[in-house]
């Protein structure tokens, strides 16, 4: 939760169990939470400056941070200069102290992700892994990312360098095209990616190159195989 106190903001997190609240950080400048760790040790928040005009103003303008729920530690992970047009969100955590940022902005109704980042909080270190993409789905157990490449640059339409793009942890994070079946030619399009724990599979809607029905569904396991 956050809140405005005397010119500032507060971040509180709920005890469920002691049925308290308790305040974890506190700023003179906005905070907006991003997300929570699995097992509750961390909170990940964007911290901005909304009046920049109005003194103190902060350098940079806006930065994601984390902080550990016991208050003990505190990590600014990196900063952000366009705040006012792209939206930096927690896409998934891998581990209590790892977890996938986006950086994401407007396109038309599809996703536009501008880059994809991992963020380690015993070190306070965050790592680009992937620039331009849109649909994106992963496996915490496996490490394993599965997303659609986007040509660099505004938003495009068709499918005119996109390509399907697997990524893991083991593999150092390495892209590698997922070949799609030769046969599809290039009137497709990528509508959606999903994780499936309960199959331990990915799924890729596909549908035509202009929109309407989807035309497949494919699910691929961990390792890329369809």
């Amino acid at each position: 939760n956050f809140g405005p106190i005397g010119g500032g903001t507060e971040l509180i997190v709920y005890d469920v169990a002691a049925d308290r609240y308790r305040q974890i950080v506190r700023s003179r400048f906005e905070i907006a939470p991003m997300g929570l760790s699995p097992g509750g040790t961390w909170a990940v928040y964007l911290e901005s400056d909304e009046f920049p005009e109005t003194p103190p103003a902060r350098l940079p303008p806006a930065q994601v941070m984390a902080v550990s729920t016991d208050g003990q530690r505190i990590w600014e992970l990196y900063g952000v200069y366009d705040a006012d047009d792209v939206f930096n969100s927690v896409f998934g955590w891998l581990s209590e102290s790892t977890l996938l940022v986006e950086r994401s902005g407007p396109c038309n109704l599809e996703p536009l992700h501008l880059e994809l980042l991992h963020i380690d909080l015993n070190t306070g270190a965050a790592t680009h892994l992937f620039d331009t993409h849109s649909y994106a789905a992963f496996d915490p157990e496996t490490e394993t990312i599965l997303l659609e490449e986007l040509p660099r640059g505004p938003c495009s339409e068709g499918n005119e360098g996109v390509r399907l793009v697997r990524m893991s942890a083991a593999e150092g994070w390495h892209p590698q095209t997922v070949s799609l079946p030769a046969d599809w030619g290039d009137n497709w399009a990528i509508s959606q990616i999903e994780w499936h724990p309960e199959l331990g599979q990915f799924s890729v809607r596909v549908s035509g190159d202009l929109g309407g029905s989807p035309l497949r569904l494919i699910t691929l396991d961990p390792d890329g195989t369809i």
